[in-house]
């Protein structure tokens, strides 16, 4: 994994509907206006479903990483140009099934009712994650390998460990399992990795990080 992180890539807006006949971009616009059947908007824009859509769904409250790093890298990619800053907002609604969602509401058709470069340039962004998968494979890795780190340090077994163990103790065993046992850090369910019980076991053992007096103790009895 690596800790490195790159800007969002820069969307070439003008080609993102390129392969879209007149008919075609006509009912992307209208889906893009319409009211959600399960969804009331009580915001303040007097233009939503008229010109702004409400928009899709970039986070919600159990958003995977993958997920979460769309929707920054969406947002960062954004306010990287001044000039669709008043073309775009985040709208943040309940939710029955997953309590709440952030939303990208943008503006859909400019003044004379062709499609915006705000709509243009958010149409490339989701046609990037949807062909590579996301906006930016290194965010993700850095954001699976901090999980990993936070799913070692809260470790059920982590009252196991000595008391003076050193400070970096999460990091020099995410690096310990990296060379000698992978699967206890591969990224699983959307989050980071989670080493089972033997595993940190094994790891702290080799690392000399475990209290071995529970060790001794058996022993005697």
């Amino acid at each position: 994994m690596t800790t490195t992180k790159k800007k969002p890539p820069r969307i070439d807006d003008e080609n993102a509907f390129s392969k879209m006949s007149d008919e075609e971009i006509q009912r992307w616009i209208f889906e893009a206006l319409q009211r959600p059947s399960d969804f009331g908007y009580r915001g303040d824009n007097d233009e939503i479903f008229q010109t702004w859509s409400l928009g899709p769904v970039i986070k919600h409250r159990d958003s995977d990483i993958r997920q979460k790093s769309d929707a920054k890298n969406i947002v960062e990619a954004l306010e990287e140009d001044p000039s669709l800053a008043d073309d775009w907002e985040v709208v943040s609604c309940n939710h029955w099934a997953v309590g709440w969602v952030e939303q990208l509401s943008f503006r859909v058709v400019d003044k004379d009712g062709k499609v915006s470069r705000v709509a243009r340039v958010i149409k490339g962004l989701l046609d990037t994650i949807e062909e590579c998968g996301s906006l930016n494979e290194e965010d993700v890795s850095r954001m699976e390998y901090e999980a990993t780190l936070e799913n070692i340090e809260s470790h059920y077994c982590r009252g196991k460990l000595k008391d003076d163990i050193p400070e970096d103790w999460v990091s020099e065993m995410f690096s310990w399992f990296w060379d000698n046992d992978q699967s206890a850090v591969e990224p699983c369910d959307g989050d980071g990795g989670y080493p089972d019980d033997k595993q940190f076991e094994a790891c702290a053992r080799a690392l000399e990080y475990w209290d071995t007096s529970e060790d001794e103790d058996e022993d005697e009895g």
